[in-house]
């Protein structure tokens, strides 16, 4: 049975995001794709994330970002779907972001920073300098490494947002995991950390 949401516009996302930091209450956004289908589909081994811990992580997700329209996502899209979660744009990450000029900026500034995934180690580095608040990082290269990833999050309480940029499908699993676990707000941001912090104008 379809559980199909409506479209929740950019202004809708960064308002869910907003109250939930502000009230410290736990929100996960996490963007798909077509190679996170491919997953689901069983036409992409290379020891990623297995599809069933996709899926059980997925339906836990608050909002995901999603392009409904393109052919090779039509997996996420039933699932998406049957669970009955909401969706945006794929592109929210930027959205937020808009050049330095979105809500992202703001967030990322006012609050206490975890940063997980690719190159965590040199965005947490490049953040300190700018004088953010950071309070912890692991850096996820590989799917091989998601289990030791969540022994790190166990062990981590001082941050109010987490900032993932992870591989392929372990973003679905972690944002989801920092929410509904940890009871924070985690936003699966990918490149848009490495623009922000690169091209920093906050």
């Amino acid at each position: 049975m379809s559980h199909k949401r409506k479209l929740q516009l950019e202004e809708e996302v960064a308002g869910a995001v907003r109250i939930a930091l502000e009230n410290r209450q736990p929100f996960s956004l996490i963007r798909l794709g077509v190679m996170e289908n491919l997953l689901l589909k069983k036409k992409l081994v290379r020891g990623l994330v297995k599809p069933t811990e996709i899926l059980k992580w997925l339906k836990k997700a608050d909002i995901i970002g999603l392009d409904r329209n393109r052919l090779g996502n039509s997996v996420l899209v039933k699932n998406v779907d049957r669970f009955g979660v909401s969706w945006t744009h794929v592109d929210i990450n930027w959205r937020l972001y808009k050049q330095g000029k979105g809500p992202l900026v703001r967030w990322v500034k006012k609050h206490a920073l975890l940063f997980i995934g690719r190159r965590s180690s040199h965005l947490r580095d490049r953040a300190i300098k700018l004088g953010l608040n950071v309070v912890g990082e692991f850096e996820l290269d590989s799917p091989g490494k998601l289990e030791e990833s969540i022994k790190y999050l166990k062990s981590c309480s001082a941050y109010e947002l987490a900032l993932i940029s992870s591989d392929i499908g372990t973003q679905c699993l972690l944002a989801p995991y920092v929410a509904v676990k940890q009871r924070k707000v985690a936003l699966d941001l990918g490149l848009v950390l490495d623009d922000m912090l690169e091209n920093w104008n906050g």
